[in-house]
Order: structure tokens, then C-alpha cells, then sequence
């Protein structure tokens, strides 16, 4: 039921049914590209903590700030004379650059035209990499003696249930009483 609710909302956002001014980005540089990008978290998406290496997941942007970030970058850069298609600088561009210094010196690139689309698949995959390197370094060794699970009287939480993976578990849990 609320699963349309929150498609319709990510539908309105691509859409631009949210009316959603312009901000000034300053391209003279990367790092003056970056603090706009500070300034705009800080004003317009309410964290003020960010600095230059946050990695923005960390200090609370989610999903949805991620898709109106993505779209105001791209205004206000069309605002500046800098026009690009809603792909090129999508919510991907965002998840693969998580810091405001990475994301500037994407954006800088693509503002300049010395951007290459060949570039952009190893980026991913090495901030991939990195990114994988960075939250499994302190990992604990798996545990190689489990508990068997009870038979009987089991409770179950769940929650994510309106993407497919969860709808799909939420499907066998069910059936499966």
C-alpha cells in the first residue's frame, strides 16, 4: 500500500514536481567547487557538520537527498551556463563520489569538458573497492559455531519490505509459518 506512496514521492522528485531554486556553485576551482558543495549540504539539506572528507552517508544523507542533490547540482550548474542531461550527473555519480571533494572534482571535470566516459567505469569500480576495503577492515572472523534456530515460536522483524528483495523475504516468511 504505501509502496506507490513512496514511488510516486521518487517519481515527483525526478520529475520536478518539487519546486527547488538554484544555488551558486563556484567553478573557479575544484576546491572552491567543493566548499559550495559544504555550503549547500550545510544550508539547503540541514547538515551542517560536513567537511571537505565527509563521506556524506556517514553524517546522515539518505537516498532521497541523494536524488534532490543530484538534481539541484544539475540546475544550478544549468543556471551557470552548464547544461547536462539528467545522466550525467544521476544519484550514481553522487554514491560513487561520497565526499564533497570526490563529488567536486567529478563535477569539475564534467563542468570543464574534460570529463571521459571511459574514465567512469574504473572510477566506480575502485570506489567500490576502497569502499569495501573501508567497512570490512575491522570486521570480526566469522563465527564458526552457530546455534541451531528454533523449530517453534520465532519472531520475526522485517523492514524494507517495499523493494523487491524485501517483498520477496516478506513472501517466504509468510508462507513458510
Amino acid at each position: 500500500a504505501y509502496a506507490n506512496f513512496i514511488d510516486e514521492l521518487y517519481q515527483n522528485v525526478d520529475e520536478g514536481s518539487f519546486s527547488q531554486d538554484t544555488v551558486h556553485l563556484d567553478l573557479r576551482s575544484e576546491s572552491a567547487l567543493a566548499q559550495s558543495i559544504v555550503d549547500v549540504l550545510a544550508h539547503q539539506f540541514g547538515h551542517p557538520n560536513v567537511g571537505l572528507d565527509s563521506d556524506l552517508f556517514s553524517v546522515g544523507v539518505d537516498s532521497l537527498q541523494v536524488l534532490r542533490l543530484s538534481k539541484l547540482l544539475r540546475l544550478s550548474l544549468g543556471a551557470e551556463g552548464i547544461f547536462l542531461d539528467q545522466n550525467t550527473i544521476a544519484p550514481r555519480v553522487i554514491y560513487a563520489n561520497p565526499t564533497p571533494r570526490a563529488l567536486a572534482a567529478r563535477l569539475f571535470k564534467i563542468a570543464t569538458g574534460k570529463d571521459s566516459q571511459n574514465d567512469e567505469p574504473i572510477d566506480e569500480v575502485e570506489a567500490l573497492a576502497d569502499m569495501v576495503l573501508k567497512y570490512t577492515a575491522d570486521l570480526p572472523p566469522p563465527n564458526s559455531i552457530q546455534a541451531q534456530p528454533a523449530d517453534e515460536g520465532q519472531t520475526v522483524l522485517i523492514t524494507g519490505t517495499t523493494g523487491s528483495l524485501g517483498a520477496y523475504i516478506l513472501d517466504r516468511l509468510i508462507s513458510n509459518p
